[in-house]
């Protein structure tokens, strides 16, 4: 899982609340299923990965750097995955969905190594400038088309949280396995209060505040009881 995003706030750049905790949820479901997962991420985002119990690979790549290539020779890896990570614009640079432009380390740079070395590519986002979601510009997902990036993957998810559609995913899984892997509101709820602690903020408002990109918790809430109610509902 690659994961982690950066924002500009009134207090310096904070790593926001959307992405690690789906980037998380994922790897967990995977573990449950007798599957093995990892953690990158940049130095900003890490804190809250350890707040939610993980130990990520932490990386500040350029473009080109050969470490990705390097990183992904010495895993036997089935997938590479995106979860709300800046990804390159045309011009070469990293912008939020509004267009502003962004400190953020190349880890798109693992998704370009993945594709030269045919390792699958997922990608999640929520505004056509992450990392995977090339193409995507224009399907609802983005404010600023400067914002677009032509990091592509061989598959992505948009929703309005990029949580939310790791979340599914999740629950999706969970179907096919015929268990149940997404947490429960309480679990969830405990890891967005842990990455708050860890210096978390809503990426829309800049706040350390119980909610994602300006969506107030009871939607989370909604969305996993909703998704759970599909996963086991389902013929």
């Amino acid at each position: 899982m690659v994961s982690g995003f950066a924002v500009p706030t009134a207090s310096g750049l904070r790593p926001e609340s959307d992405g690690p905790p789906g980037a998380v949820a994922l790897a967990r479901a995977l573990r449950g299923v007798g599957g093995s997962a990892f953690v990158l991420c940049d130095p900003p985002s890490a804190p809250l990965f350890v707040a939610l119990g993980e130990e990520p690979e932490v990386a500040d790549w350029e473009p080109g750097d050969p470490a990705a290539a390097r990183l992904l020779g010495g895993r036997a890896l089935s997938h590479v995955v995106a979860v709300e990570r800046p990804g390159r614009t045309a011009a070469g640079d990293y912008r939020s969905m509004r267009g502003a432009k962004l400190e953020a380390a190349a880890l798109d740079e693992l998704l370009l190594a993945a594709e030269a070395a045919g390792v699958e590519r997922g990608a999640i986002g929520d505004g056509g400038n992450e990392a995977g979601l090339a193409g995507l510009l224009g399907e609802g997902l983005s404010l600023d088309p400067r914002c677009a990036t032509v990091v592509g993957a061989d598959w992505a998810l948009g929703a309005g949280v990029s949580n939310w559609a790791a979340y599914a995913l999740v629950a999706a899984m969970g179907r096919l396995a015929g268990a149940d892997l997404l947490p429960c509101e309480e679990e969830a709820r405990a890891d967005h209060e842990a990455i708050l602690a860890a210096g978390a903020v809503d990426g829309v408002l800049g706040e350390p505040v119980l909610s994602v990109d300006g969506q107030p918790w009871e939607e989370t809430a909604g969305l996993l009881a909703a998704a759970r109610a599909a996963m086991i509902g389902a013929p």
